[in-house]
């Protein structure tokens, strides 16, 4: 980083694709620091109501699964957890008011 350029937030973007499949509620893209994509992120809700954000895998032919990329620090799954929820809720809410408003 050059003197003067500021530090690129951790997630720079997030995609909200919603799904009618409960439990899951939603798909998600996230770019990290403006330069790496991962994609295929799922938003669960949990049976008590509470949502979890999945990381994306793979399906091994001996019908295991396998990670395809996951956060390694706690405080780095929480900010995209944070991140991924915080924008269903803006999208969900968004799509409500456009219901509402029709």
């Amino acid at each position: 980083m050059e003197a003067g350029e500021k530090k690129k937030p951790f997630v720079t973007e997030v995609r909200i694709q919603l799904t009618q499949k409960p439990p899951i509620l939603a798909f998600a893209s996230v770019t990290l620091w403006g330069a790496i994509v991962v994609h295929d992120l799922r938003l669960l809700r949990r049976n008590d109501g509470s949502r979890v954000v999945l990381m994306p895998r793979l399906k091994a032919p001996d019908g295991s699964w396998s990670p395809v990329a996951h956060p390694i620090r706690e405080d780095a799954r929480k900010r995209i957890e944070e991140c991924v929820i915080s924008a269903f809720e803006d999208l969900a809410g968004r799509r409500n008011k456009d219901r509402l408003s029709a």
